[in-house]
Formats: C-alpha cells, sequence, structure tokens
C-alpha cells in the first residue's frame, strides 16, 4: 500500500496510507491535514490508481514541489517510490509498497489515520 512519510521534530515520524482520492491542506476538511499556516485550505489532490500515485497542485499559494521542481497548477505529476513532495513548508516522503524507511512505525496498521491533523 502506498504511503507518505512526514518527518516530525518532536515525535516519531508519521506515516499515512493513501488510498483512494485524498485532498491535502490546512483545511479541517481535507483527508490529509497539514497544520502549518504557509499551506492553502486546499493544497493539491492525490489520486491512488493502481498505476501508481498522482498528484495535482490546486494553484496553491506556496506551490507543490516534487524532487525540487515545481508540480504545475492542474497538471497531473505521477510519483516514484522515493519522491520527495514539498508541500509549502511540510516535506514528505513517497513509499509506493509497504515498505518504510527511517520510521519505526510502517504504512501497514501502524500509520496515523489519514484524516487525523499532522503538526
Amino acid at each position: 500500500m502506498p504511503c507518505f512519510q512526514i518527518p516530525r521534530l518532536d515525535a516519531l515520524d508519521s506515516a499515512i496510507e493513501l488510498i483512494g482520492t485524498m485532498m491535502v491542506g490546512r483545511g479541517p476538511d481535507n483527508t490529509i491535514v497539514l497544520n502549518d499556516e504557509t499551506v492553502s485550505q486546499c493544497h493539491a489532490v492525490l489520486l491512488i490508481e493502481p498505476e501508481g500515485v498522482l498528484l495535482l497542485d490546486l494553484d496553491s499559494t506556496n506551490g507543490t514541489f516534487v524532487n525540487g521542481l515545481p508540480a504545475q497548477p492542474d497538471t497531473a505529476v505521477r510519483l516514484a517510490d522515493g519522491d520527495v513532495v514539498i508541500v509549502a513548508r511540510t516535506a514528505m516522503y513517497y513509499r509506493a509498497g509497504g515498505s518504510v524507511r527511517r520510521i519505526s512505525e510502517g504504512c501497514a496498521g501502524g500509520g496515523i489515520p489519514a484524516d487525523q491533523s499532522i503538526s
């Protein structure tokens, strides 16, 4: 199961399982809520397909970057294992399978639910 790792300074890294269509942003109605004032209310969308995961920036204020390159608004970017996704100031590491690196909790059964906030 694909997931994102989100490093945290104050605790263990978080792992979020990616399922279906997921909205990323600061607003409480998003599937993945990032508590970061530089993240737009509705920042990006993730489309999880059998072939992989697509990321679309929703014309966010501070942008979304994949491996240092800007994701153009409303243009799908297919993620590859190990990609670094930066949403405003928040770094997330994409893992295509259940293998999570540099984290003590794995994606399968060990990650936080997708609908919880990340500080």
